[in-house]
């Protein structure tokens, strides 16, 4: 399949448009190319004058393999306004895969490199994962390396051993899960991969109401941070889940106390076409 698109919005600071053209190519039963170039225009002062985009994916879903390649750029200033800010000005490439192992077996990887167009910041990150799920219980483990270069602050380094696991007791009325992300011989001080803890519990009030609890300490070469949550789940009826927890969190900033509400609902309109809604808010207490 071969595309094309153009978006034109008016608007009194000057109009925008974006041209696009894109293709999918269905290689063979598992494996599917996506491509897509795309450049914008404005007279609007306040937006780049043109800038451009590209990206490529190539990717493979088999019964036990599940892996893509892919690779893209999105210029500072592209688009309208509907880009989300983190890929903007950003150019991105990796790899990341997942092969199953039987029934309950998995291993996981993933391998990129992210550069930040304007400053040059770069981001070099490598994982891999071996996790084990069954009905009852979820057990992973693994190690991670990350860099980043370019920063202010001079290069920001983790290298890191990990561990999550969780297991349901009584008939899956209560959860217990607890994660770990500890760092190898020093490294932790990328800002996003400190060292962290948590311990959590889910309890089953009810099939449509879950109580849950979850503690975590982070602790970095930059920062040091606590938080406690209690909140609720609930299910109230089909396809809607409401969502309220209060947390406390102390960092090297102060305390702070803070509410989170938040509820969605979907609607399976007919066999193929499903919407949600959503409103979440957070009020510091």
């Amino acid at each position: 399949e071969i595309g094309a698109s153009l978006v034109d919005e008016g608007a009194a600071d000057g109009d925008s448009r974006v041209y696009g053209t894109d293709l999918r190519w269905k290689i063979g039963a598992a494996t599917e190319l996506r491509a897509e170039v795309a450049r914008s225009e404005s007279d609007d002062p306040a937006r780049a004058a043109a800038a451009n985009a590209h990206r490529a994916e190539l990717r493979h879903v088999s019964e036990r393999l599940d892996a893509r390649a892919y690779i893209g750029e999105t210029e500072p200033g592209f688009g309208t306004g509907q880009q989300l800010s983190t890929e903007v000005g950003m150019r991105k490439a990796g790899i990341d895969a997942r092969m199953r192992f039987g029934e309950s077996w998995q291993g996981l990887t993933e391998v990129f490199t992210e550069e930040a167009l304007e400053t040059g910041a770069e981001r070099k990150h490598g994982s891999l994962e071996l996790r084990r799920e069954t009905a009852t219980n979820r057990v992973g483990f693994g190690m991670r390396t990350v860099e980043d270069e370019g920063l202010t602050n001079g290069t920001q380094r983790s290298e890191q051993a990990f561990a999550s696991g969780s297991v349901d007791l009584w008939n899956q009325r209560v959860t217990l899960r607890g994660s770990v992300d500890a760092a190898l011989g020093g490294g932790n001080s990328s800002i996003d991969y400190p060292n962290r803890y948590v311990l959590g519990a889910d309890y089953a009030l009810r099939p449509d109401v879950k109580l849950y609890t979850e503690y975590e300490h982070a602790d970095g070469a930059n920062f040091d941070a606590d938080m406690a949550r209690v909140g609720v789940r609930a299910t109230p009826w089909n396809r809607a889940q409401l969502n309220s927890s209060v947390s406390q969190q102390a960092t090297e900033y102060g305390p702070r106390t803070f509410a989170n509400f938040g509820l969605t609902q979907g609607w399976q309109v007919t066999d193929r076409l499903a919407l949600d809604a959503g409103i979440d808010q957070s009020n510091t207490l």
